[in-house]
């Protein structure tokens, strides 16, 4: 196994869980759902789900925070599945955890065969159930994200049945634009199961198609309507990070918020989020009801706005690198990077006064990820991956603009497939 001072290697053999990390995994779940973090997550079966002790799967979630982990080995109980995790949160002390918990690291959006033979391997050989969070993100707005078109293919190659859980709560406990404090509401999993056969006998677009309309979930309607009100102060606090957009004057990134407001600094219309999650706008009638629908609109207009003048993003950025599980991203220095239709480009000279040169086509990006308020930090951080390296970069002079690359990046990556 390599060690944490090690650059990260993605070709180890699959990893096997350790029984007595296993067990303090269990401890650490049981903290999430009690103590401060009251996380009293409710398990709904939607039909019979086998034992995960007699036969393993490919489970699939959606991901909004840190309490999905302890959600999903709730249903799983009382095994622990072994999960693909995104390869930066092996920092730290965490290599430890995540390594004797048996999970193993996946750099995003690239293409990694070794991956693939580690889970068959985990399924086949050590008869272990695979999380995935097809996703392959957090959700920033309670909703779905692009849901991964490669996941009734993998669900065969394993030759697995299938356990979709659906959370709710776990993103209106904390959600990435305000992930501190945490402020939990009474959350639940539902959970279905789609057998080994009907895997086997379903054609594999026909199973996928149907992963994608089980795989729908909206929680502030959810919430909005079922309740119970939320009793978090400061709820719509940083909300302004997602919504940069004012419905009322267009004026994009003059957005701010505090406690349960939201405001537009231009032309001072001001909204309040209500305890049923309701956006009611203050001496007038809300054009939106809800975060989603505010969230949607502004996903229209950027392709609109596209489609009239192609997107480009530019603005230099401080450079960090994963160099290895210890130290963690290490700044490199100040590079001028550019997205647009041609692709990702990043030049500069680092700190050590070499030359850096990043170059990636949209079809090479099938996704970008991005991190809000990285680390507890101010900026925003880009995820750039190459099979072999991984960096974050910071914008310097246009941090709140890079919510647009959620969706432009996809964007851009489908266009350059026709």
């Amino acid at each position: 196994m390599s060690k944490i001072t090690d650059a990260p290697n993605m070709n180890e053999k699959a990893p096997k869980q350790v029984p007595f990390w296993i067990f303090a995994r269990k401890i650490v779940d049981r903290m999430l759902f009690s103590g401060k973090f009251k996380c009293n997550t409710k398990v709904i079966k939607h039909g019979e789900i086998t034992s995960f002790k007699k036969e393993p799967a490919l489970v699939i979630s959606n991901h909004a925070s840190m309490f999905d982990f302890a959600n999903v080995d709730k249903v799983t109980a009382p095994q622990c599945a072994q999960c693909v995790t995104s390869i930066e949160i092996f920092i730290g002390i965490l290599f430890y955890f995540l390594k004797y918990f048996g999970n193993f690291p996946k750099r995003k959006f690239t293409m990694d065969m070794n991956i693939l033979r580690t889970m068959r391997t985990i399924v086949k050989d050590y008869k272990k159930s695979i999380c995935i969070y097809p996703e392959t993100r957090f959700s920033f707005a309670g909703i779905p994200e692009h849901f991964d078109e490669g996941i009734a293919k993998l669900a065969k190659f394993l030759d697995v049945r299938i356990v979709l859980i659906l959370q709710r709560g776990s993103y209106l406990s904390s959600p990435q634009w305000h992930k501190h404090p945490y402020h939990p509401v009474q959350s639940y999993c539902d959970v279905y199961e789609i057998s080994k056969d009907e895997v086997r006998n379903t054609d594999a677009d026909k199973l996928q198609e149907k992963l994608i309309k089980m795989f729908d979930y909206n929680e502030y309607k959810w919430y909005n309507e079922n309740g119970p009100k939320s009793k978090n102060k400061i709820r719509a606090d940083g909300l302004h990070q997602i919504l940069y957009k004012c419905p009322v004057c267009g004026t994009e990134y003059e957005m701010d918020s505090k406690g349960t407001k939201i405001w537009c600094n231009h032309c001072h219309t001001e909204w309040e989020m209500a305890d049923d999650y309701e956006l009611v706008q203050k001496d007038g009638k809300s054009k939106f009801k809800l975060v989603p629908d505010w969230w949607l609109w502004e996903k229209e207009e950027t392709m609109k706005d596209h489609k009239n003048k192609s997107y480009r993003f530019e603005d230099d950025v401080v450079v960090e690198h994963l160099d290895n599980f210890k130290d963690g991203f290490v700044k490199k220095g100040i590079a001028h990077m550019v997205f647009d239709k041609d692709g990702m480009r990043l030049d500069g000279v680092m700190d050590n006064n070499e030359e850096f040169h990043f170059f990636k086509k949209c079809s090479e990006i099938p996704d970008i990820h991005l991190e809000l308020n990285y680390k507890k930090q101010e900026e925003h951080a880009i995820d750039v991956t190459t099979n072999a390296d991984t960096w974050f970069v910071y914008p310097i002079n246009k941090s709140k603009h890079v919510i647009k690359l959620n969706w432009m990046g996809r964007q851009l990556f489908l266009e350059s497939k026709k």
